[in-house]
C-alpha cells in the first residue's frame, strides 16, 4: 500500500548570503527572500545492492516563483551558504 504524506518546513528568511554560488535556484536568492522546504514520505528502498535511494527535497521561493529539487546532501550543502532564520507563524 502506498501513502503520500507531504512534509513542509517552517518559513525561513534569508538574513545573509555567506558565500556566493552559481548553483541553480540558489544563485537567485538574496537577503530578505523567504524560502521553505518540502519532501514526501516515500519508499526509498530498491537501489542496487540493497541500498536506498536518496530522499528528494524541494526548496521554494514563492516571491520569485522559483523552486529546486535536490537530495539531502546537495540541499544542505547549498543552504549552508546562507544565514537562515526561522519565521514563526505569529510574524
Amino acid at each position: 500500500m502506498s501513502i503520500n504524506i507531504q512534509l513542509k518546513s517552517a518559513n525561513y528568511i534569508v538574513k545573509e548570503v555567506k558565500t556566493k554560488t552559481s548553483a541553480n535556484f540558489w544563485k537567485h536568492i538574496q537577503a530578505g527572500d523567504l524560502i521553505y522546504f518540502e519532501t514526501h514520505l516515500q519508499d526509498t528502498y530498491g537501489a542496487s545492492e540493497g541500498g536506498q535511494y536518496v530522499s528528494k527535497i524541494t526548496v521554494y521561493c514563492d516571491k520569485k516563483n522559483l523552486s529546486h529539487i535536490d537530495g539531502q546532501n546537495g540541499m544542505q550543502w547549498n543552504a549552508s551558504k546562507f544565514e537562515l532564520e526561522e519565521i514563526s507563524e505569529d510574524n
